[in-house]
């Protein structure tokens, strides 16, 4: 009996899915990347398109001061994320006591989370010098709570490869969630749009999970063992993720007003997007293909290196090119009011780069049991993160704290790796190879760009900016193409792309080629 049934009272009927029977794993995780990679681009689209919105209704503070606020209720929510989720993708033999303990661990997650985040207000309020920060807190602490009872058979849509009812799910709350948060901040005009908004999230989240899913999860702990055993380090590893990823908000709070948290914090997602927008969604997808190939050492190692091959090719060119276009494109995007976030900006793209490198090595670890190991290494990440804060703080500022989060990326890069990659025996040499050449376009693209066009600036037209970003386009691909053909022709997304050429442009179906 796997998978949450769609009713108690048939709890197989799971294995097939609202949408029919169920697909190849090939065909179903193929599809599944590209149904990832078009919620992650929908959602962070109307993400976007949100923050391009709000950024000129609301003031920089307005930011801050809810990244202030939300850094403390999401280090509280991490103290008890269990990971119940990720204990029921990776476990093929979950039964409907596995789904109902995970809903049941989720209520009481939520629920001691959303008391200690009001019990915290008044100390972060202290903290922070800010009594704003007491009532924005009260209420993320009724939204964590609402969170907790959302359907966990919407897990299902993963676990089953089933992405897209994911999509519908995850982008209708999003688009009800921005469209209030928009007209909120058309009436309100101050950070309680912001506020508001994400407590709009959570009903809808909770509302959607039951309309799209017939699974109704019961009251039960017998499986709790079980997920324990799994979730145990799901939960260290998060924690640390989150002191590594989230803390230095928190510390910059501690130190300045809200206008320079909202800069780091606003300039800190941009600078993030290019770069997870491609990789986030194929990682989504791979998790569950891993995991039915546990048993498979030879298939997974190969799927490793595709997916990996895939990540570099389409992520660091992203990363690298907001790196060289940041100073143009930030006033263009957010206003003129955020043009001191221009720097916070550069250095937070090439740290974007460093998670493309270790996205896919660390979903391998997780699926292949590599979850205490994963742990131990972020646990050192985020203490290395932390020592460092302070220094780099005094040594440059708030762009200090941007050049230590980009020199613990890439430490953590280098041992996420070396510890995933024991699992299925892949060289240090066979990563290398997947991504030397990505790398080294990359590294072309930037150089051509600042030979043909110089230091982009605020006042760069518009036309001139997009003739940068087309030629750096053609620059990297054809960098790319020419180092892939050099290498011999290898496998990976370069000979998928040249095959899809191959059947579809008629120059190349008259010629030969790798």
């Amino acid at each position: 009996m796997t998978g949450p049934p769609h009713a108690p009272e048939a709890p197989d009927v799971g294995a097939a899915g609202p949408a029919g029977g169920p697909p190849s794993l090939l065909r179903a995780v193929v599809l599944g990347s590209f149904w990832m990679v078009g919620m992650r681009w929908s959602i962070r689209g109307i993400a976007l398109v949100n923050t391009i919105v709000l950024a000129r209704i609301l003031a920089p503070s307005d930011f801050g001061l809810m990244a202030m606020a939300m850094v403390v209720a999401g280090f509280i929510e991490i103290l008890f994320e269990f990971g119940v989720n990720m204990a029921l993708i990776q476990n093929e033999r979950a039964t409907r006591e596995h789904w109902d303990t995970a809903w049941t661990l989720q209520l009481v997650q939520s629920g001691m989370a959303g008391l200690l985040i009001a019990a915290s207000a008044p100390f972060a309020a202290g903290y922070y010098d800010d009594p704003r920060v007491v009532p924005i807190l009260l209420v993320v602490a009724v939204s964590t709570l609402l969170g907790g009872f959302a359907n966990i058979g919407v897990v299902a849509f993963s676990r089953d490869l089933r992405f897209g009812w994911e999509y519908t799910f995850r982008v209708l709350v999003k688009v009800l969630s921005v469209a209030t948060a928009i007209v909120l901040a058309l009436v309100l005009r101050n950070y309680w749009a912001l506020v508001l908004g994400a407590l709009t999230a959570s009903v809808v989240r909770v509302a959607a999970s039951y309309a799209l899913h017939p699974y109704r999860p019961r009251l039960s702990l017998a499986a709790a063992r079980d997920i324990w055993s799994f979730s145990q380090w799901v939960l260290v590893n998060q924690m640390a993720d989150y002191l590594s990823f989230k803390v230095d908000r928190f510390f910059i709070g501690g130190f300045t007003v809200p206008r320079v948290v909202g800069l780091y914090t606003v300039g800190g997602d941009l600078a993030e997007m290019p770069s997870a927008e491609i990789v986030a969604p194929l990682s989504r997808s791979l998790v569950p293909g891993f995991a039915k190939l546990q048993q498979h050492t030879e298939r997974l190692r190969r799927a490793f290196l595709n997916a990996l091959n895939a990540s570099v090719t389409l992520g660091i060119p992203a990363g690298i090119g907001l790196w060289v276009v940041a100073p143009a494109v930030v006033p263009l995007v957010l206003g003129e009011q955020w043009a001191d976030a221009v720097p916070l900006v550069r250095i937070l793209a090439l740290y974007s780069v460093t998670r493309v490198f270790f996205s896919t090595a660390l979903n391998l670890g997780v699926v292949t049991g590599r979850m205490r190991a994963l742990a131990l290494v972020a646990l050192g990440r985020a203490a290395v993160f932390l020592g460092s804060l302070y220094w780099a703080y005094r040594w440059g500022g708030i762009e200090g704290v941007a050049w230590a989060k980009l020199g613990t990326g890439v430490l953590n890069a280098l041992l996420v790796n070396a510890v995933a990659i024991r699992r299925v025996e892949v060289g240090i040499g066979a990563v290398l190879a997947q991504c030397w050449r990505p790398v080294a376009a990359s590294a072309a693209m930037a150089l051509g760009l600042h030979a043909a066009f110089g230091a982009l600036t605020a006042s760069t037209a518009l036309p001139v900016l997009a003739a940068a970003v087309a030629s750096g386009g053609l620059l990297y691909g054809g960098t790319l193409l020419a180092a892939w053909l050099a290498s011999g022709a290898p496998e990976g997304i370069e000979r998928a792309l040249w095959r899809w050429c191959g059947e579809r442009l008629p120059w190349r179906t008259r010629h030969a080629g790798p």
